[in-house]
């Protein structure tokens, strides 16, 4: 609840807006609104369970209170204050979580971080630092949903994705240098914790979904121009992108690999690994049953019995791929 006088109507609209949007939480200010001669202490008293959010200023809390009329009604419980113009509140709220309100944006991205905070784990204190140089991008990627950005350097999107991440549900860093659209989709995939056994429109799909649902941010760290069109977020998600490599990643052309990779059900990647060392060795051994498992996963029947047409070793009929 973000309690507030009439006054301050349009200050309370502005940051309700802010954090519906940026925390998928709903704000209703005309439960928060003071009655005409009302005080916060008397709004807020019994609603105990709710995180509040005051907005101090002249018309909420015009004159001193004796600490025993606000003490029990504000100091236990979480509580986050926006001085919006000077007034006689008492001095230790300031030991709170606080702000001063003439900075709007300021004061609405700390409330966005203590609201996270306060939402998924109030055990850990948010860290209420911006540094200048990503001003940019804060306004950007942080203050609004869906959108994306190219860092000035990877240096650049390294520093905004650790001082960030008070910003946003999760931050999923994707090294992409050299790796192709499935390897990116793939390890994106598993730091979303999906199961992407599909090919790769199904695969696509089921991310873009799942970030269009939650509020994350997601580093591109050295896209291809591929990897970038695709996996660009939307929804709700936010996407930076690192214009040269911060990670390198060596994705190992192996079979003990790929079998890794079925193991995990991240079967489009192990397919094209699969392949790829047929193609190096020239023998289809252990890898053409392997992808014949995979092909009649995802019904593509006539792949699959060319597959087991290529080794006479392997029988006509293979157990279901998760058996």
């Amino acid at each position: 609840m973000i309690a507030h006088a009439g006054a301050d109507t349009s200050y309370a609209q502005f940051l309700a807006e802010f954090l519906q949007i940026g925390c998928d939480v709903r704000c209703d200010l005309h439960t928060g609104r003071l009655e005409p001669d009302e005080h916060l202490v008397e709004l807020v008293a019994g609603r105990d369970s709710e995180i509040l959010i005051l907005l101090l200023s002249q018309d909420s809390w015009p004159a001193r209170l004796p600490r025993d009329r606000w003490d029990p009604v504000l100091l236990e419980r979480p509580l986050a204050c926006v001085l919006v113009n000077p007034c006689p509140y008492p001095a230790l709220l300031e030991r709170r979580t606080f702000f001063k309100g003439n900075d709007h944006l300021v004061a609405a991205r700390g409330l966005k971080r203590w609201l996270w905070q306060q939402l998924n784990d109030p055990s850990i204190s948010a860290h209420f630092h911006w540094s200048l140089n990503l001003e940019d991008l804060y306004y950007t990627l942080a203050d609004r949903p869906g959108t994306h950005a190219i860092a000035e350097s990877g240096e650049q999107a390294l520093s905004f994705a650790r001082e960030a991440a008070g910003e946003f549900e999760c931050v999923l860093w994707v090294a992409c240098h050299n790796r192709t659209l499935t390897e990116a989709m793939g390890e994106l995939g598993s730091l979303l914790g999906l199961t992407l056994d599909g090919q790769e429109r199904q695969n696509r799909q089921g991310i873009h979904e799942m970030l269009a649902l939650r509020r994350c941010l997601i580093v591109l760290d050295a896209p291809s121009p591929e990897v970038r069109s695709a996996l660009t977020a939307f929804g709700r998600s936010s996407t930076l992108i690192a214009p040269e490599p911060v990670e390198i990643r060596e994705t190992p052309c192996t079979f003990q690999y790929a079998r890794k990779l079925v193991s995990q059900k991240r079967l489009a990647e192990a397919y094209d690994i699969f392949y790829a060392i047929m193609n190096q060795t020239g023998e289809p051994g252990f890898c053409a049953q392997e992808l014949a498992w995979i092909c009649d996963h995802w019904g593509r029947t006539v792949e699959a019995e060319s597959l087991r047409l290529m080794d006479q070793q392997i029988p006509a009929h293979q157990p279901s791929l998760f058996d």
